[in-house]
């Protein structure tokens, strides 16, 4: 039935939760058997990918130095929050904003 509430019984859920010898218990061997059913739908499990150890510098995101901050409401309720190097920056953001707002 596809509306039945209360779906049919899991046997293997059934034997974790007869098994169980304490009350946390269940709750651990539920989490494995969900983490197996989980790595048993990956084409390779995603505990088992290699990943880089160092990724190279040139991936590493350039961060700015963030000193001005200002928050605007161009039109109605819309707010935006502009982060930049300095007073300049934001006063440029906040005209190009503004500007989409006024076509």
């Amino acid at each position: 039935m596809a509306n039945d509430p209360c779906p049919p019984s899991n046997k293997k859920l059934e034997e974790i939760i007869g098994a169980a010898k304490t009350s946390g218990e269940p709750t651990e061997l539920l989490r494995q058997y969900n983490i197996e059913q989980v790595n048993a739908g990956w084409a390779v499990p995603p505990n088992k990918v290699d990943l880089p150890v160092n990724a190279p510098e040139s991936s590493q995101p350039v961060r700015a130095k963030v000193s001005a901050y200002r928050v605007i409401y161009p039109h109605g309720n819309s707010r935006f929050e502009l982060v930049g190097a300095d007073e300049a920056d934001l006063d440029r953001q906040e005209k190009q904003i503004r500007a989409t707002y006024q076509k």
